[in-house]
C-alpha cells in the first residue's frame, strides 16, 4: 500500500500546474492531463475545397463547450429554422497521452426551410499552447445529402482561444 501511495504521489507531482488546479469537489474535473481541455472555447477556423486549396478560404466561427469525460456540444450561431440553418454540434473528443494532442469529432443537421437536408461531421486535431489558453489544429469538415452520400469537404486549419 506504501508503494502505491508514493507512486501516486510522485505522478501527481509530474503533472502540469494548471491541471493540478482542477479540484473535482467544486469543477468536477479530476487533475488528469486529459482533462486540461474541459472548458468553454471560442474558436476561428479557415477552410477551403479539400480538392481546391488554392480556392478562397471560408471563415468559420463558433464555441465549443469541452466536458470532462470526453463529449462536447459546439454552437455555431447559425440556427435559422425559417432560412437556410443547422442544429448545435454534438461530439466527442479523446486525449492521447503519448502525443499529448486531442481530437474532436463533431455533427450537426442541415435544413433548408424546416426541411431536412442532410448532415456534416468535423474531424480536428487540437494541441494546446503550454499555458493552455490556445488550441490549434488542422480540421476536416464532409457534408452528406439525406441518405449519407458525401456532398463536399473541407480542409483548412482552426484556432481556439479559452473564454
Amino acid at each position: 500500500m506504501k508503494t502505491q501511495t508514493a507512486l501516486l504521489a510522485v505522478a501527481l507531482a509530474a503533472l502540469p500546474a494548471s491541471v493540478g488546479a482542477s479540484n473535482p469537489l467544486t469543477d468536477g474535473a479530476l487533475p488528469v492531463p486529459a482533462n486540461r481541455i474541459v472548458g468553454l472555447w471560442t474558436t476561428v477556423g479557415k477552410v477551403a475545397p479539400c480538392d481546391s486549396p488554392a480556392a478562397p478560404t471560408i471563415t468559420i466561427t463558433n464555441t465549443l463547450l469541452f466536458n470532462a469525460g470526453g463529449t462536447l456540444v459546439e454552437n455555431s450561431g447559425l440556427s435559422n429554422p425559417s432560412g437556410p440553418g443547422r442544429t448545435w454540434g454534438l461530439g466527442t473528443w479523446r486525449y492521447d497521452p503519448r502525443t499529448r494532442r486531442y481530437t474532436m469529432f463533431l455533427r450537426f443537421n442541415h435544413y433548408l426551410n424546416g426541411v431536412y437536408t442532410g448532415f456534416a461531421t468535423v474531424d480536428r486535431e487540437l494541441v494546446l499552447s503550454n499555458n493552455d489558453t490556445v488550441a490549434n489544429g488542422l480540421v476536416v469538415s464532409t457534408r452528406y445529402d439525406t441518405a449519407g452520400e458525401q456532398i463536399s469537404q473541407l480542409c483548412g486549419s482552426a484556432m481556439s482561444t479559452r473564454l
